[in-house]
């Protein structure tokens, strides 16, 4: 019997996910219930709770720190849309991006034009302190948002 090592191949995944992608960064101190009820009241955008698309990060062996994911696909449009609490107590979903406390991750045929329509009404939102487009090929921990 041989010994044979596996090793996961990501890249194509990670590929796959990024292309037609869009990802925003957004600072707005509300929890997050409160952040996802703006959003739905100035953009009409109802974002629902996935647990089971959570993303949980070990931090130890006994210690485990997730950070909740919601989603949203528009009525009769092809872009999917999810959004990540980015700070979770002392901890971060992308630690090298420490300035935002939401990422909203536009993905499908459409997400440029989209994200180009939303932004501009975003910033227009009293309670949003900080938004901007972020590159994830310069995000070193973007696993971490492959769903």
């Amino acid at each position: 019997m041989s010994d044979k090592i596996y090793l996961l191949d990501y890249e194509d995944q990670q590929e796959d996910f990024f292309s037609d992608f869009v990802l925003i960064g957004i600072t707005c101190t509300f929890n997050t219930e409160k952040f996802v009820w703006l959003l739905h009241k100035y953009l009409n955008i109802a974002f629902h709770r996935q647990l089971e698309m959570d993303v949980f990060i070990s931090k130890s062996e006994d210690e485990q720190q997730y950070f909740p994911v919601f989603t949203y696909q528009a009525p009769l449009k092809s872009t999917e849309h999810v959004l990540y609490k980015q700070k979770e107590k002392t901890d971060f979903l992308l630690p090298e991006i420490k300035n935002v406390d939401y990422l909203w991750g536009m993905r499908g045929g459409d997400a440029n034009n989209e994200a180009s329509y939303l932004i501009p009404i975003i910033k227009q939102i009293p309670e949003i302190q900080f938004i901007q487009v972020l590159d994830p090929k310069k995000l070193k921990n973007k696993l971490n948002i492959v769903l």
